[in-house]
């Protein structure tokens, strides 16, 4: 039997934080902008549009190496009363 090729680029339980489309975007305004990358970042973080906002959140937190997924930090516990 032939081995078939994956469906998606990156096998199950491996995460690519940032979509192939999307590399650099913060990287490239931020030297058109003549900041740094984490100078960049803050500002944006700032921001009043939602989505220049998520994306100056998201390379503070990228780097920092904080990829979580939000449901497990969030997870309820059962209380062991």
């Amino acid at each position: 039997m032939a081995t078939r090729k994956p469906k998606h680029k990156f096998a199950r339980g491996e995460w690519k934080p940032v979509h192939p489309s999307k590399e650099g975007a913060e990287t490239a305004k931020a030297k058109r902008a003549g900041r740094s990358l984490h100078a960049q970042a803050e500002k944006d973080s700032h921001s009043s549009d939602p989505t220049v906002r998520g994306r100056g959140i998201f390379a503070l937190n990228a780097q920092r190496g904080k990829f979580k997924h939000p449901s497990r930090s969030r997870r309820r516990t059962r209380s062991r009363a």
